[in-house]
């Protein structure tokens, strides 16, 4: 886990997890980079945050955020990210899913249709002798 850049206070405030101090700052406009808190958040696993986060909506992707997620199999927190829309492509979180044996966040993930090597994320799945990754895979295999 990264440590947060010194002098932001609601960068540290977010990594410590004192959601009533992050419930309150992005109201009065005085934060700085709040894509930074939200890979905080993410990486940290604090739920309540990543929400409070999100609802501001002053971030541009969630694309580092939805790779922490996925890899650690934060099904409601990747679902959270996904509604936002705010990614390009699922192939890599998907990837790291597969590879983490994350079934829930692979299901979530699949669903998105964003995604183009299903066979690569196949010989992924069987490499880790991951069965049930693989049977969510296989109605993807042309």
């Amino acid at each position: 886990m990264r440590f947060p850049r010194p002098g932001n206070s609601l960068t540290i405030t977010s990594y410590f997890g004192h959601e009533s101090v992050v419930k309150r700052l992005p109201k009065t406009g005085k934060f700085d980079d709040i894509q930074r808190l939200l890979d905080c958040a993410v990486e940290r696993k604090d739920e309540a945050t990543v929400m409070l986060l999100l609802e501001t909506g002053k971030f541009d992707t969630v694309r580092i955020p939805l790779l922490f997620a996925a890899r650690s199999g934060q099904e409601a927190v990747v679902k959270l990210l996904l509604e936002t829309g705010k990614f390009d492509n699922a192939q890599k979180p998907l990837e790291i899913a597969v590879i983490s044996g994350q079934e829930a966040a692979v299901k979530l993930l699949l669903k998105t249709g964003k995604f183009e090597n299903v066979q690569k994320l196949l010989s992924y799945a069987v490499g880790n002798s991951n069965d049930p990754v693989r049977k969510l895979l296989m109605p993807y295999i042309n």
